[in-house]
């Protein structure tokens, strides 16, 4: 084995020709050559063959958190028999109420509706409306399918002392539509089916 390396030495000093005085010092570089030389080796044989063909599995999370439209806020001011109304309305998908859940088994978060109404700058009228409001006018299967799209204040139909606002339930300009009346003396609230079935849009 000795002399095999001496023979690598010799071998290795006449393929790299360095010019150094000291004999001595010409053999340990032609040694430290086949060293560097052996331990490169022997580190490229060290590669983790397996680790290198090994399949990398990404696992994905399932999405099925249900559907929330966006949240939209609607401000209204007007004047109605000599009085000042500032009207907020407010939809937000509420997490309290049940799931809709569409003919595609697709889940919605259903709104709610919070009516805040200012009379000549004080507080006249606060109420949350949820689809539950309109339902004894629906099929049961028709509200568990469909959204409380919004409510909009209907200033052109704001009269005889009511404040007016509308109401949709399903698809904007399919579902149906139903009326909010408010009574300016602070009466009951009415609920009234929509005749005009107007198309409104909540977007």
């Amino acid at each position: 084995m000795h002399a095999f390396l001496v023979l690598v030495n010799e071998f290795l000093l006449n393929l790299y020709p360095v010019k150094i005085k000291n004999p001595a010092m010409n053999k340990n570089f032609g040694w430290a050559i086949f060293f560097t030389f052996g331990l490169f080796c022997s580190c490229g044989n060290g590669v983790d063959k397996n680790a290198a063909n090994k399949d990398t599995t990404t696992t994905v999370a399932v999405q099925d958190e249900p559907i929330a439209e966006m949240q939209q806020s609607v401000n209204t001011n007007f004047k109605l028999d000599g009085h000042e109304y500032a009207v907020s309305i407010n939809r937000n998908p509420d997490k309290s109420l049940p799931l809709v859940v569409d003919e595609f088994d697709q889940k919605f978060y259903d709104n709610s509706v919070e009516i805040i109404i200012n009379r000549d700058g004080l507080s006249f009228f606060n109420k949350k409306f949820t689809k539950d409001a309109f339902a004894d006018f629906l099929p049961e299967n028709f509200v568990q399918a469909n959204l409380l799209l919004g409510m909009n204040c209907d200033t052109a139909r704001c009269e005889n002392k009511r404040l007016c606002f509308t109401a949709q339930v399903g698809q904007a300009g399919e579902g149906p539509a139903f009326l909010v009346l408010i009574p300016t003396d602070g009466g009951p609230v009415s609920i009234l089916r929509d005749e005009q079935q107007e198309e409104l849009n909540y977007d």
